[in-house]
This record gives C-alpha cells, sequence and structure tokens, in this order.
C-alpha cells in the first residue's frame, strides 16, 4: 500500500512513495513535505498554487542540501559518499520536475539541474556505467549504459524504455538497471522521445511507432563488443509498457520483452475526463486535471482534439499478436493509474508469445500501485529473474 503521508491524496502520496522507493531517505523525503502538510492541515489543497510552489521548493531545498554535503564530501576525497549524496539529490529533483507545470519555465530548469547531478554522481563515484549517446534521425539523445556483473565477455543487454513522466534516471534509481546487473545482463537507458532530453532540448514528443527508435538502440548495442548481439532484451515501465511490447512486435532482435506496467491504449485511460475538461473542468479532481495537462504536454498537443488525433495509434492492437519472444507483464491489482484490464489484455491477446505471463501483485503481496512503486522489491526480482531464464543471466 502506498504511505499514507497525506491522508486522501493519491497523486502526491504515490509520488512520496516513489522518491523513497528511488533512494530518498524517509527523512529527507518527509522534510521535504513540512510546508505542503502545514498547507493542507489548514484547507489547502493540491489544487492551490500555494502548494504546488511548496512541493516543488520543498523537494528542491533538500536536494541543494545533499549537494552541498556532497560537495564538502569531495573537498575531503570522500568520492562514494559524495556520489550518494549526489543521486539522492537527483531523486530530490526528479520529484519536484514532476509537479511543476509543463509551461513553468522553471520546469526545464529542475529538468537540468536532475540531469547534471545524476552525470556528476556517476563520474564522482566510481561506477561503471558509461555515458553514450544514441543517433535517431538526425539527433544524438544521451544515454547510460550499465554492464553486467561477473561476466566475461559480451553480455546479454535489456533496452529500457521510459513512461510517461520519467527519464533515462528512473530504471537506474528505481532499482531494475541493479536488478539486472546482478544477474549478468547488461541494461542500456536513454532519452528516447516523449522524455528527458528529447522532449525538453528536441521536442521530440511520445509516437506510437516505438520499433523506429528502439531499433536505433539495438543498433548502438550490436556496435558494441561488450554486448552479445543474440541476447537482446526490451523492458518498459508504465507508458513504456506499451513501447517495449510494440517495438517487440516489429523486431525480431529482441529476445524478451518485460512491461512493467503495462499500457495497452491510450483510450483506456479515458474515462470520461477528457469531455468533462471541456464542458465541466470543475469537476475534475486535480489528479485528472493534472493528467490532462500532462497528455497535452507530452504529445505536444495544442487541445484536446489535437491531443486526440496524435494519440489514436496508441493502441497495441495491430502489434501485440506479433510479438513472439517470451513476455512477462507485472502490474498491480489496485492500479489506479493503468488499468488491470490493459494488463490482461497485453498477455491474453500476445497469442504468439512463447510464453506470455501476467504477474498481477495483490495488497497481500505488496506493490498493488501502479508499477509497485508502493512495494518495489519482489516485481524487481521477479523481472530480474524472467530477463535471466530468458536471455541466459544468472539466477
Amino acid at each position: 500500500m502506498l504511505i499514507d503521508y497525506l491522508p486522501d491524496n493519491y497523486w502526491m502520496n504515490f509520488h512520496f512513495s516513489n522518491a523513497i522507493n528511488c533512494g530518498a531517505t524517509i527523512g529527507d523525503a518527509a522534510e521535504s513535505m513540512v510546508e505542503v502538510r502545514e498547507l493542507m492541515a489548514n484547507g489547502k489543497t493540491e489544487a492551490d498554487q500555494e502548494v504546488k510552489e511548496a512541493w516543488i521548493n520543498g523537494w528542491i531545498r533538500i536536494g541543494e542540501r545533499l549537494s552541498r554535503q556532497a560537495d564538502e564530501d569531495l573537498k575531503k576525497g570522500r568520492k562514494k559518499s559524495a556520489g550518494e549524496k549526489l543521486m539522492r539529490a537527483s531523486v530530490q529533483y526528479s520529484i519536484a520536475e514532476v509537479i511543476a507545470q509543463d509551461k513553468d519555465p522553471r520546469k526545464e530548469q529542475i529538468f537540468d539541474q536532475m540531469r547534471a547531478l545524476t552525470l556528476q554522481a556517476i563520474e564522482v563515484s566510481g561506477r561503471p556505467d558509461e555515458q553514450v549517446s544514441i543517433d535517431f534521425e538526425g539527433v544524438r539523445l544521451p544515454g547510460v549504459f550499465s554492464p553486467a556483473q561477473g561476466v566475461d565477455g559480451p553480455a546479454p543487454t535489456v533496452v529500457f524504455c521510459n513512461g510517461m513522466h520519467t527519464h533515462l534516471e528512473w530504471c537506474f534509481t528505481g532499482g531494475l538497471t541493479k536488478a539486472l546487473n546482478d544477474r549478468g545482463i547488461s541494461v542500456l537507458v536513454w532519452d528516447h522521445p516523449g522524455s528527458g532530453v528529447a522532449r525538453f532540448k528536441h521536442k521530440m514528443f511520445h509516437r506510437y511507432d516505438s520499433e523506429t527508435f528502439v531499433k536505433a538502440a539495438l543498433d548502438h548495442l550490436e556496435s558494441r563488443p561488450d554486448v552479445d548481439r543474440t541476447r537482446l532484451g526490451v523492458a518498459g515501465g508504465s507508458f513504456g509498457g506499451y513501447y517495449a511490447p510494440r517495438a517487440a512486435a516489429f523486431d525480431d532482435r529482441i529476445k524478451v520483452c518485460i512491461c512493467w506496467g503495462a499500457f495497452y491504449s491510450t483510450n483506456l485511460m479515458d474515462s470520461g475526463f477528457l469531455e468533462k475538461w471541456e464542458s465541466d473542468r470543475e469537476s475534475l479532481s486535480p489528479y485528472e486535471q493534472n493528467i490532462v495537462h500532462e497528455l497535452l504536454a507530452r504529445f505536444g498537443a495544442e487541445s484536446l482534439d489535437d491531443l486526440r488525433a496524435k494519440s489514436e495509434n496508441f493502441t497495441l492492437d495491430l502489434a501485440i499478436d506479433k510479438v513472439t519472444c517470451p513476455l512477462l507483464v507485472v502490474h498491480g491489482s489496485n492500479d489506479v493509474q493503468v488499468p488491470l484490464e490493459s494488463a490482461k489484455m497485453t498477455v491474453d491477446r500476445a497469442v504468439n508469445s512463447k510464453h506470455a505471463e501476467l504477474s498481477v501483485y495483490e495488497p497481500s503481496d505488496g506493490g498493488e500501485h501502479h508499477c509497485n512503486l508502493d512495494s518495489l522489491a519482489s516485481a524487481l526480482e521477479e523481472m530480474g529473474d524472467f530477463a535471466a531464464e530468458h536471455l541466459g543471466g544468472s539466477l
């Protein structure tokens, strides 16, 4: 279950839990929310600008503190401690960035600071991760390659597809990179269209034909001597749970596909709130209003009609039966962002997959919410094991 830090407030509790699962300490997260809690205790809601500002400023404030402490560690030659603090600071900025509205100029500035902290953390900590760039449609997009642990010679490798709100950091901080690396599988994370540098710097928005940009990532991997080109996989979280199987359907180099939260179609997200946005916006909850803002921004849409036109092809209807590799879908039973129906449809319609498996996390299991972010460990272990079983990693 989610940490009920702000009673009856799903969206903020979700990101509070997300932060902790991604490396923020409970103390850092709680201190980030002091002003938010005070405002809401006095009758303000997440829809109030004061609350949004307090959220952004609170998470950044602790991020700045961690960054200063990392600088002190570096002056003392304590690189590993500095690296840990810098990555925690990056998580703080990532949570602030989610809440900042897309028309707020600070959003991109917050992203830039988050990315700088991430890359500095990698550089100073002595981690084996390597910064890379992927050539896609004439643009070089940044990525990070994390090598398998305990492997001599070319290793199996998984490409990760980001979600609606996430960038390359999430696979790192959320723990899937480590789960795969520990099982002898390398991982490539990157800012493909719809995320990170691709969106902020190149205006590359979400696009339905994920096989085009996953192909670019796979082409890059095939050029590396430390990658076994016969053992390549794809994984995706949240919206990436659409991107991953779509890519697997059209690229037979992919030998395993993992959906960390399925996303069969954008149609399954719309429970009528798009129409309400046009006719009775005030009746929408702050969460629903936020989703509409996010969809418009992530698809580069100017209006709801434009959004509908740009998102109509986001369905696995014409792709899922072309997936032949083993497929694992991990989904929370109480996912309110992407309904469980999406996961069931993804597996049920993957009729030509060698092995299509649905793993649903119930309240009794832990991990019942979106991408299991209320309790991640078991889901990460399961995804790592499935990849290892089908790509020849270690268990």
